[in-house]
């Protein structure tokens, strides 16, 4: 039986490659999963919000969420627009408000869906 996992990642880090660390993970699936048993999906932040997620047969689903770089780096990262501090409660009220729009938009594309995270929405607001 096939077991889906989605995966959720911006493609492109600061300087404009692929995530390494979604890169890798990519390629260790594919190598690990040789009986072909993993039904790996891997989808972008902003077609995810954007409400342009994959069809998944499967009753239950495995998310693995990578860390935003673009959301980061427009919404949080800029210094010039406001008085935030780094690292300030503002910072985080934001990205915790990003992380819970995620986790409601995947559990109504998903709603007869058994959802699994392996890293949940609310231990990635904690991530930087």
């Amino acid at each position: 039986m096939k077991k889906t996992l989605l995966v959720i990642g911006d493609e492109k880090n600061k300087k404009g490659g692929l995530d390494f660390s979604l890169k890798r993970l990519i390629q260790h699936t594919k190598k690990l999963d040789a009986k072909g048993n993993l039904n790996l999906k891997t989808i972008n932040y902003q077609n995810a919000l954007n409400g342009k997620l994959p069809e998944i047969n499967d009753k239950q689903i495995t998310i693995m969420l990578f860390f935003p770089f673009k959301y980061w780096n427009e919404k949080i990262e800029v210094y010039n627009k406001d008085e935030r501090v780094y690292g300030g409660k503002k910072f985080g009220t934001q990205f915790g408000k990003f992380f819970t729009t995620v986790e409601k938009t995947l559990k109504e594309k998903y709603p007869d869906k058994k959802i699994n995270y392996i890293n949940s929405p609310k231990s990635c607001i904690l991530d930087r």
